[in-house]
């Protein structure tokens, strides 16, 4: 993630194929501890094939540099198809509560092997 604005806060939703993929692990990036920041990370599993995650940085001041926001690690369960993850919502916050436009990223497509 990269912003051209502070960024203090980020609730968003992935979608996945639970058909093809299995979550193993949900992992905070570096993204919200620029500078030395404290943090909080959330992320719930919804068994429909969404991941719901909340990333805060705690403190004055918000996020900008490109780092990583998240890992998530996947387990494969059908060999050689094709599948996708990707946001389906995603609404940063930047100082003082305001509400920030995010672009719309492009499905991440996986082919499973």
């Amino acid at each position: 993630m990269q912003s051209d604005q502070a960024v203090t806060g980020l609730p968003m939703a992935l979608a996945y194929d639970i058909r093809a993929l299995q979550v193993v692990t949900v992992s905070e990036g570096d993204f919200f501890k620029q500078g030395g920041a404290k943090t909080s990370f959330n992320s719930r599993l919804e068994p429909s094939g969404r991941i719901l995650m909340t990333s805060t940085r705690i403190g004055d001041g918000g996020a900008t540099n490109l780092a990583n926001l998240a890992t998530i690690t996947f387990k494969a369960l059908v060999p050689t198809s094709v599948t996708s993850v990707e946001v389906v919502s995603n609404t940063p916050i930047g100082v003082a509560g305001k509400s920030l436009v995010a672009a719309p990223a492009a499905p991440l497509q996986l082919h499973i092997q």
